[in-house]
C-alpha cells in the first residue's frame, strides 16, 4: 500500500506545481482589458471595411439599374420611331399620322399680323427715334383628326 500510498502522493504534488506554474500564466485584470480594447478596434476597422465595401457594391448595383433604365426608355422610343409614324404638309394643313392610317391628327390655324411703323420727324421737336414692330392682333389654331379608324 506504501506505494501506492506515494504514487498518488507524487502525482498530487506535480498537479499542484503544474496548477502553481499555470497561476502565473494567467494574465492580470489591466493585461485582459488591453487585449479587449485591441480586440474592439480590430472589430470596428473590419466592420468599416465591410461597410464600404457593401455601400460600393449597392452604388454599382444602383448605376446597373439606372443604365437598364435608361436602355429601356431609349428602347421604347426607338420603338415608336419604328412604327411607322409620317407627318407633313398635304397641301391644306399639316398632318400627323400613322402608318396605316388609324391615327391622324391635322393642325391647322389662322393668325392676322400688323406691322407697325412710327416715324419721328426732328423737325417736330421730337428725337429722331424711328420706331417698327410686328403685332399679332388674332390667332386660332385648330386640331382636327381621329384616333381609330
Amino acid at each position: 500500500m506504501t506505494r501506492r500510498f506515494l504514487f498518488a502522493l507524487g502525482g498530487s504534488l506535480l498537479m499542484g506545481i503544474a496548477g502553481v506554474a499555470n497561476a502565473n500564466a494567467i494574465p492580470s485584470d489591466s493585461d485582459l482589458r488591453t487585449e479587449l480594447e485591441a480586440v474592439k478596434a480590430q472589430l470596428v476597422e473590419l466592420q468599416a471595411a465591410q461597410d464600404d465595401q457593401w455601400l460600393e457594391q449597392r452604388r454599382v448595383e444602383e448605376v446597373k439599374t439606372l443604365i437598364r433604365d435608361v436602355m429601356a426608355d431609349a428602347d421604347t422610343r426607338a420603338s415608336l420611331l419604328e412604327s411607322g409614324a409620317t407627318a407633313g404638309h398635304n397641301g391644306s394643313g399639316f398632318f400627323l399620322s400613322s402608318d396605316s392610317g388609324d391615327f391622324l391628327m391635322e393642325v391647322g390655324g389662322m393668325i392676322q399680323v400688323r406691322r407697325l411703323y412710327s416715324d419721328q420727324d426732328k423737325d417736330a421737336g421730337a428725337d429722331d427715334d424711328n420706331e417698327m414692330g410686328v403685332e399679332i392682333s388674332r390667332a386660332k389654331i385648330r386640331f382636327d383628326g381621329h384616333i381609330a379608324s
